[in-house]
């Protein structure tokens, strides 16, 4: 059986296949060729097919830049430009050469898109352009040790070293409750490695310089499923390891 990404992404082609002539002016089959002449000598606008673009996850959104200017008309003729992003995605302006397209990886960090972008002429003959976005979980983690040794680092992630931890988790995990620094400083195993773990996650997946492979969603909901469940582990040992991955605050 081919891995989920594979299977997701010869979902995309045969969905992109399935467009009809009026769709694609030129011989779909060999797509990334120059555009042939189609009738009364007029050849539509033109941009090779792109590849997959990779991208690692933002956090609870991701945002990738979608270039089409590199694209042209064979007669010099004016051309307009639409693009057509995956479901659930946003285009910020459809009509631009050069735009952005928004996901929204608050609970999926591993995600396909198919995007198409329609080049039409002055003469309404149309050319259509596919390429695909690739979201990945990222590879960055801080340790608990970086963010109890660097409090000048917590603004930008939004958080405050005073936030309170069940608060923000919606548990009842300490009592009496601990700040988020608190629950940094406390050693030992159980409830208090969890705090540490859940701390340094939380920080890590919402700060904008670090590439965490979880969301700030993911990462409340889980360690708030694992608290409440009362089975702490495995997730403190997972989070233990994201969180010693490559720090790229130090």
């Amino acid at each position: 059986m081919l891995p989920t990404t594979q299977l997701a992404l010869a979902a995309l082609l045969v969905f992109g296949a399935s467009l009809g002539s009026t769709d694609i002016a030129t011989n779909d089959s060999d797509s990334q060729t120059s555009p042939t002449l189609v009738g009364g000598g007029n050849s539509p606008p033109y941009l090779a097919d792109g590849p997959v673009q990779v991208i690692p996850c933002q956090g609870a959104t991701t945002v990738f830049t979608l270039d089409g200017s590199a694209a042209y008309d064979p007669d010099g003729d004016p051309f307009t430009f639409q693009w057509l992003g995956c479901p659930g995605s946003v285009i910020a302006d459809p009509t631009a050469p050069i735009t952005t397209l928004t996901l929204d990886t608050s609970s999926n960090c591993n995600q396909l898109c198919g995007v198409r972008l329609r080049l039409t002429d002055i003469n309404g003959l149309s050319y259509v352009r596919r390429t695909y976005v690739q979201v990945v979980p990222g590879d960055d983690g801080c340790s608990p040790g970086y963010w109890k040794n660097h409090p000048e680092s917590w603004a930008a992630s939004g958080f405050n070293t005073t936030d309170d931890f069940d608060t923000i988790f919606s548990v009842n995990a300490f009592d009496p409750d601990r700040s988020l620094m608190n629950a940094l400083r406390s050693g030992g195993g159980g409830m208090n490695k969890m705090g540490r773990m859940a701390t340094a996650a939380l920080l890590n997946a919402s700060h904008p310089g670090v590439n965490f492979p979880l969301s700030i969603t993911q990462v409340i909901n889980q360690v708030h499923n694992a608290i409440t469940s009362g089975n702490l582990e495995p997730l403190a040992s997972d989070l233990d390891v994201l969180n010693n991955l490559d720090c790229t605050l130090n």
